[in-house]
């Protein structure tokens, strides 16, 4: 209904990653698989983790703008997103 893809939309605008998260094995173990390699910058993560045949949220509806490609938050499990 158009009220639950509202709330979707709001609850996305306003959720940000948890530091929780960004220190987090599961995070960590991500990095690697994506980027092949150990201690990247954050900023050489862009391409392994946005571009390409398996970037991250490519195949998820985004609930702000209802097309597919979401942000990564959108694809978090609830105790990794934190209100901004």
């Amino acid at each position: 209904t158009a009220r639950l893809q509202a709330v979707k939309c709001e609850n996305s605008l306003r959720a940000g990653v948890s530091v929780a998260y960004l220190l987090s094995k599961e995070f960590l173990d991500l990095a690697c698989r994506r980027a092949m390699a150990a201690n990247l910058t954050f900023s050489q993560l862009k391409d392994p983790f946005w571009f390409g045949p398996d970037a991250i949220g490519k195949d998820i509806i985004c609930p702000r703008d209802g097309q597919p490609g979401c942000a990564l938050v959108d694809t978090l499990r609830p105790r990794f997103r934190r209100s901004c």
